[in-house]
């Protein structure tokens, strides 16, 4: 209610003291409940303008194994704001290499390697597509895919996984510096 209010720093404040009661030996004694507090608080913190206390909260978060792209969407998104964003694509490939079973942060990796190099983007989402049913995890495609400018690329993917399931040709990588057949 704080936080729809704008009113960040007592939202921010409550949500700081509930993860310490969650965290405390001689109360709840739940510090997996104080980390997942750790993400809402630092949703908030991201709202307030606060990228570096955001992060803080975000990466006592991540260690829970979060199975969806949004966390790991927001820790790039965090530390670009922070003046970090060379540090994005490491992060992210370490998460990726400690979570090899978690699709969503091979998404975010790949998306965020987009930005500099939207062909190995593609060829990753390619690679990954082949796998996935989770309608969000191709959303990390579509948003990499429109900041990019490469809706052909975009269109080409979907016409590969199409012919796929069908029964028909492996797919193939097709995009800007792939061959086309």
């Amino acid at each position: 209610v704080l936080a729809a209010r704008k009113e960040y720093r007592a939202a921010a404040a409550a949500f700081a003291d509930a993860a310490r009661r969650f965290a405390d030996k001689a109360g709840a004694d739940d510090p997996a409940a104080a980390a997942r507090l750790g993400w809402n608080l630092s949703g908030v913190l991201t709202d307030a303008g606060d990228p570096a206390g955001a992060l803080v909260q975000l990466e006592r978060f991540l260690p829970l194994g979060p199975r969806s792209p949004e966390p790991f969407e927001r820790l790039a998104e965090l530390l670009r704001k922070a003046g970090r964003g060379g540090e994005a694509v490491p992060a992210l490939d370490r998460w990726a290499r400690q979570r090899p079973n978690n699709p969503a942060v091979k998404w975010v990796l790949a998306a965020e390697v987009g930005r500099t190099d939207p062909d190995a983007a593609h060829r990753t989402f390619s690679t990954l597509a082949r796998g996935a049913d989770d309608p969000a995890l191709f959303r990390v495609a579509v948003r990499h895919y429109a900041r990019a400018g490469r809706s052909a690329d975009l269109l080409a993917l979907l016409d590969d996984l199409f012919r796929a399931a069908r029964g028909g040709d492996e797919p193939r990588v097709r995009g800007k510096g792939a061959s086309a057949d």
